[in-house]
């Protein structure tokens, strides 16, 4: 079986670091600073407990948040969290990301800005800031689903803070974790003492229980066993289980700073720092590797008039994301699974916004496969994956067979 995504090491890795010695907090954060170009950068928890500190650090009560309606849903609670004023931007009809015109309209009064970079997809900083018109207090770039080569810090501008996720399906996954990049010093100093404000200690317990979960989680993505993993969770991708129609409105488990999951306030342990490290020592291996599985895809998609395919990146994705027809979606994805294919659907339509409000952000949700990439995927395996996909499109376009309307996400 083939995953959606995997860790960039194997089990091998995950053991050997955990016999390896201790690395510390300031250790690692100072060889992504230096790796990266940037002036500073602050390990937290997890990107999300990340986002709302920037922004608690840099913004005030009259803030106005400007940030996109197509991402992860613990973005939007990070967003949440901080009490401002959210303002969320429709997706272009022809990216992932948010439509161009609508976010600089947007940028007026005293606001701040996320930009949320879906699967690795760039944004052009220097186009989309507004040279005449008011410059954000923040401005947050969200690279959470990529690999932090130094080519992408160098567009950051001043007043400009870059975030990275090490959480389960990044491409940079390491076990926990999350990380700022700033070229402000005394912003770093202030997010660090933010940082250590909330959080925890970890004792020998919580080291067990984090370092077997990384242990686990990496054997279950090993292609052997992780059909049987997936199998166990669920009969069938996308299976829907018992979920009901939800209120509109964010939840209301977002207001305040209570009621958190440990992603915001639990430690690092120097397994996780250990393993961010030998990443780090592999991003210019892993661009090269993702940017050429990527070209490989579009290759292998050209000229089909059922699959719409993302314009290539110069940088490395998270997935190789297409776009078929949502009726079909739900069966291809089942076909795919009987061919020992798992692809995945990031992200859905959040349930507490009104759809008509956000079209292109329906349409988007409801189109979307994710391919596997990552470092280990081979050519020829591409190239399987490729080919089942067009056969399994191709079959549902001719035959039109009865398939779901709707399938849920996982």
């Amino acid at each position: 079986m083939i995953p959606r995504h995997r860790p960039p090491f194997g089990i091998g890795t995950v053991l050997s670091h955990l016999l390896s010695a201790n690395v510390s907090v300031p250790e690692v954060e100072s060889r992504f600073a230096e790796s990266t170009g940037m002036a500073d950068a602050v390990w937290f928890p997890s990107a999300r407990s990340g986002i709302y500190s920037v922004l608690k650090a840099t913004t005030d009560s009259s803030t106005r948040i400007v940030a996109p309606a197509y991402t992860c849903a613990v973005v939007h609670e990070a967003l949440v969290r901080t009490g401002l004023q959210i303002q969320l931007i429709d997706t272009d009809r022809n990216s992932f990301l948010m439509d161009t015109m609508t976010l600089m309209a947007a940028q007026s009064g005293k606001f701040a800005t996320v930009l949320c970079e879906i699967y690795g997809h760039t944004y052009d900083l220097h186009r989309i800031a507004s040279p005449a018109g008011p410059k954000p207090q923040v401005r947050i770039v969200d690279m959470a689903m990529t690999v932090p080569n130094r080519a992408l810090f160098q567009r950051l501008e001043d007043g400009d803070v870059g975030v990275l996720s090490f959480g389960i399906g990044k491409s940079m996954y390491a076990g926990w974790g999350g990380m700022c990049f700033t070229n402000n010093r005394n912003l770093g100093e202030e997010l660090r003492k933010m940082r250590d404000s909330f959080l925890v200690m970890g004792g020998p317990t919580f080291f067990l229980k984090q370092a077997t979960e990384t242990v686990l989680r990496t054997l279950a993505h090993q292609r052997a066993v992780y059909g049987l993993m997936r199998k166990i969770k669920q009969t069938k991708p996308g299976k829907k289980q018992g979920r009901g129609p939800k209120p509109a409105g964010f939840p209301a488990r977002w207001a305040g700073v209570k009621n958190v999951s440990a992603e915001w306030f639990a430690p690092s342990i120097y397994l996780d720092r250990r393993l961010a490290l030998y990443n780090l020592n592999r991003v210019e291996q892993y661009c090269q590797r993702r940017i050429a599985q990527a070209a490989r895809y579009q290759k292998n998609f050209e000229g089909s008039a059922l699959v719409t395919s993302p314009r290539l990146s110069v940088h490395a994705l998270s997935h190789f994301t297409i776009r078929v027809n949502p009726a079909i979606r739900q069966g291809v994805r089942e076909r795919l699974w009987k061919k020992s294919i798992d692809v995945g659907t990031l992200f859905p339509f959040p349930s507490y916004l009104p759809a008509n409000d956000f079209p292109n952000t329906k349409n988007v949700t409801s189109e979307i496969l994710n391919l596997p990439l990552d470092p280990g995927l081979t050519f020829d395996e591409i190239d399987r994956i490729s080919e089942h996909v067009l056969e399994a499109v191709g079959s549902f376009e001719t035959k039109h067979e009865p398939v779901l309307l709707e399938s849920s996400h996982d």
